[in-house]
């Protein structure tokens, strides 16, 4: 984390982060150019996404990503999803 993410004080920030964490419950599944799992983590069961595997396709494994993937914009960011 920098010095000052956000124009605070890493301090004020690392206090912080515990305090979000505690009242919400991310999760992400980074996903390569070609389509497939390539990194996820976080509260996937909290969403259903536990069973997304690394190196297999996405679409196959998730259907709400069916017409969202390959993206080849900005990075795509999902911020209330419900399966």
């Amino acid at each position: 984390m920098s010095e000052r993410a956000h124009g605070l004080p890493q301090v004020v920030s690392a206090y912080l982060l515990p305090l979000v964490l505690r009242s919400r419950f991310p999760a992400f599944l980074r996903v390569s150019s070609d389509g497939h799992i390539v990194e996820r983590g976080g509260a996937l069961a909290r969403y259903g996404l536990q069973q997304a595997q690394i190196g297999q396709a996405a679409t196959a494994q998730i259907g709400l990503l069916t017409g969202l993937l390959p993206h080849h914009g900005e990075p795509l960011h999902l911020s209330a999803v419900q399966t």
